[in-house]
C-alpha cells in the first residue's frame, strides 16, 4: 500500500480505538511496527500515538504531534525512492551515516574506551525487538526485516534519544573541563558570577 501525499497516508489512520491492517508486500520481509500507529481523536492538533514493548514485557505509548509524523513521512518518502511502502536496513543505514553525526561519534567515542558496539547495528535491533504489532523474538533472523513508515518513527525517535544523550554527554565533559580549569586557577583570579532565579512559589 503506498501513498501519494502526506495527507493520504494521514487520513488513513482511524481512531485510537480501531486497528489498522497493513498487507505486508513480500512474505519473507518481516515489517516491524507494521499497523500499530492510530490517530487520537479529542485533542485540537493531530496527535498520534505507537505502542511499543518495553523489556520488563509492558507496552509504552510514543506520541508524535502532527508537525513530527510530517517530518518523519517527508524523510521517508526521500528514501524510499520506489514506493515501495518500506526501505531496507541498507537505506536506513547510508542515510544515518550521512545525516546523523551521532551515530558515529558514539562508535569513536567507544572505540577509544576499547569497545566495540555499533551504533546502528544497536538502534536496528532494539527498533525491530520492541514491535508490538509484529513481535520479532531474539532467534529471529533481523536480515530480512525492513521498516515502514511506522518503524521510521519509532527508529527517528532512537535517534533524538541518542543526540539527547550525546548533548548530555559533552555538556557534562564540558563543565568537568571548566571545573578542574577553576580548581587550578590561583586564588582569586577568577570570579564566577551566576545568576540565581527567586525561588518559585512551590
Amino acid at each position: 500500500m503506498t501513498y501519494t501525499s502526506a495527507s493520504d497516508l494521514h487520513s488513513s489512520f482511524g481512531n485510537h480505538s480501531s486497528s489498522s491492517f497493513f498487507r505486508m508486500t513480500h512474505s519473507n520481509v518481516l515489517i516491524p511496527h507494521r499497523g500499530a500507529l492510530s490517530r487520537l481523536e479529542g485533542t485540537e492538533d493531530a496527535t498520534y500515538i505507537l505502542e511499543i514493548l518495553v523489556e520488563d514485557g509492558t507496552t509504552h505509548e510514543l506520541q508524535f504531534l502532527r508537525n513530527d509524523f510530517d517530518f518523519s513521512l517527508r524523510l521517508f518518502a526521500i528514501m524510499d525512492s520506489e514506493s515501495r511502502g518500506q526501505i531496507s536496513k541498507a537505506t536506513v543505514k547510508e542515510f544515518v551515516t550521512l545525516r546523523c553525526p551521532v551515530f558515529w561519534r558514539r562508535d569513536d567515542d567507544l572505540k577509544a574506551r576499547g569497545e566495540s558496539s555499533p551504533t546502528f547495528e544497536e538502534v536496528w535491533c532494539a527498533v525491530a525487538r520492541c514491535s508490538a504489532s509484529v513481535p520479532i523474538d531474539d532467534m529471529e533472523d533481523l536480515s530480512s526485516i525492513e521498516l515502514g513508515v511506522e518503524g521510521w518513527m519509532v527508529f527517528c525517535r532512537f535517534i533524538a534519544l541518542a543526540q539527547y544523550l550525546e548533548a548530555k554527554r559533552r555538556f557534562s565533559g564540558r563543565h568537568l573541563q571548566q571545573t578542574m580549569r577553576h580548581r587550578n586557577a590561583p586564588r582569586g583570579s577568577e570570579v564566577v558570577v551566576i545568576d540565581v532565579p527567586p525561588p518559585a512559589a512551590p
